[in-house]
């Protein structure tokens, strides 16, 4: 869970741009299209999506099958698979693993060629933890010592957990301890709050405060949910449970098997009858309770 509440902030890798060049290398291609476009402010993150996609497949993917690509080609490829599995935890989730696959194809034959330095294994290391690969992770972890990486926490799994369904982790207070669990209330009214940054912070904040608007989110069973990210904060989570016992925050397990959730922007509140959609709304402001957020609370005769 960031402070930062767009979620854009591990798309827009932090490169210098290079000096246009007459005859542009796969590198400088990379920091005039894919990184100058993920800046853009112009542009909705799904027009950035389409967009990015279209750039890499036409000139960095062709690097995977090439028998013996430059340093350069296989630098740019990284650079670019990074930025892509980036967006896809934020939309068409089903391509991380492609891009994370790629990330890794680039990594192994730098590393072979001596070229790999500490920032590719800790990108390789933010996006396996990001895509739940926890043990290929650890082994990098393990191969890294000098880094300090974390090693992926403990994770309590249930029998018949289905991956496949909207999931998450859950904080055992006691130990620490991550809990898989699907989420399982598609009956009544339901409150999911995509949060993990200052403004969920004020809002949390403000509904503790008021015992009415604390009631209405407690009948309302909400649940508080940061995305999946590249790192697995537990401290940071744990903190925030302590502070708002009756509004824990859980950890999507994958963004993707949360269908119709936007993860990009947070605090968005959505509100649910019977599994069906009803409203939504992004924000919250620092006057006071946000009024579509009212209505919404109103017509689910959670507050008069």
């Amino acid at each position: 869970m960031k402070t930062a509440c767009l979620y854009l902030s591990m798309a827009l890798l932090i490169v210098s741009i290079s000096p246009a060049a007459a005859q542009s290398s796969a590198t400088e291609k990379y920091e005039s299209s894919m990184l100058g476009l993920s800046r853009s402010k112009g542009l909705s993150l799904d027009q950035k999506a389409d967009q990015l996609k279209q750039i890499y497949d036409a000139e960095f993917a062709q690097t995977v099958t090439t028998a013996r690509p430059s340093d350069d080609e296989l630098e740019a490829l990284f650079k670019a698979a990074n930025m892509m599995a980036s967006y896809t935890l934020l939309r068409d989730h089903q391509d991380n693993p492609i891009y994370v696959g790629h990330m890794r194809h680039a990594l192994s034959e730098l590393q072979r060629r001596n070229l790999a330095g500490d920032r590719e294994i800790k990108e390789m290391y933010g996006a396996l933890i990001a895509a739940r690969m926890f043990e290929e992770a650890s082994a990098i972890a393990k191969r890294s010592p000098t880094l300090d990486l974390p090693q992926p926490p403990s994770i309590d799994t249930p029998a018949g957990f289905d991956q496949g369904r909207p999931a998450y982790f859950e904080i055992e207070g006691a130990t620490g301890q991550l809990k898989l669990k699907n989420d399982a209330q598609t009956r009544g009214v339901r409150i999911i709050v995509v949060a993990g940054c200052h403004v969920s912070l004020d809002a949390a904040n403000a509904i503790a405060s008021d015992k009415e608007l604390q009631g209405a989110f407690h009948k309302a069973n909400t649940l508080w949910l940061t995305p999946a990210e590249r790192t697995l904060d537990i401290a940071e989570i744990s903190e925030w449970n302590r502070k708002f016992p009756q509004s824990p925050m859980r950890i999507a397990y994958t963004n993707r098997s949360w269908q119709g959730l936007d993860f990009s922007n947070k605090p968005t509140f959505y509100f649910y009858k019977d599994g069906v959609l009803l409203s939504k709304h992004v924000g919250w402001s620092r006057g006071g309770v946000p009024a579509p957020i009212l209505t919404a609370l109103r017509e689910a005769r959670l507050i008069r």
